[in-house]
């Protein structure tokens, strides 16, 4: 599943004209440990133009620690301390799907719009399903995603086979999980290349 996703991202990346990373300002929301902008710098991002945020102080203490290049801030992601059109690049990974109160969805849509810049991306993948196991999540559908970004450009993949059944694949990983992962309603989350108008105005 991770192979298949950092190969998507880079395909997602070099599409629309993400590669190089070395000049590019990078914000993480939600970034956990700080592990995908540590795959980013290993792609050619500099450290020093990775940022991210997260709520959790013990996520954000092992990213400080991890990564002491990096910036991290705990904070809400509806409150991004950063002035206007500062990101190049946005990551939203299995972020929204945790957020359940709407208004707060909303909040962290417009905060992340605020931050990035005209042409800048956001790199989306998240769940497009419900779970029946865990109900802290929620689906994040197209329609959701355009709501929340109304004005952006949005290029989708449907990725990663659904986990209850990939993690039961066992030795046969190998050979199954790519003839199962290629039909399509087996597909549980959605990446994206979101892109922010040229025109666009900045938002208060």
């Amino acid at each position: 599943m991770l192979g298949e996703r950092l190969g998507k991202m880079r395909e997602l990346f070099e599409h629309h004209g993400v590669l190089p990373l070395r000049d590019r300002v990078v914000l993480d929301v939600g970034c956990g440990h700080g592990t995908d902008l540590e795959r980013l710098v290993n792609w050619g991002a500099r450290p020093e133009n990775m940022h991210g945020v997260d709520a959790s102080r013990e996520r954000i203490g092992v990213a400080r620690t991890s990564h002491p290049q990096m910036k991290f801030e705990c904070i809400s992601a509806a409150e991004l301390p950063f002035p206007g059109a500062h990101f190049d690049l946005v990551l939203m990974c299995t972020l929204m799907t945790s957020v359940l109160d709407e208004r707060v969805a909303t909040g962290i849509a417009n905060a992340v719009t605020r931050v990035l810049k005209p042409g800048g991306h956001i790199l989306w993948y998240d769940f497009r399903y419900e779970s029946i196991t865990n109900r802290r999540t929620r689906a994040v559908r197209k329609n959701d995603i355009f709501r929340y970004f109304p004005s952006f450009d949005a290029d989708f993949r449907t990725i990663t086979l659904l986990p209850p059944m990939a993690r039961r694949l066992g030795p046969l990983t190998s050979v199954l999980y790519p003839i199962l992962n290629s039909i399509p309603f087996l597909r549980t989350h959605y990446m994206a290349i979101l892109t922010k108008p040229q025109a666009a105005e900045r938002a208060a």
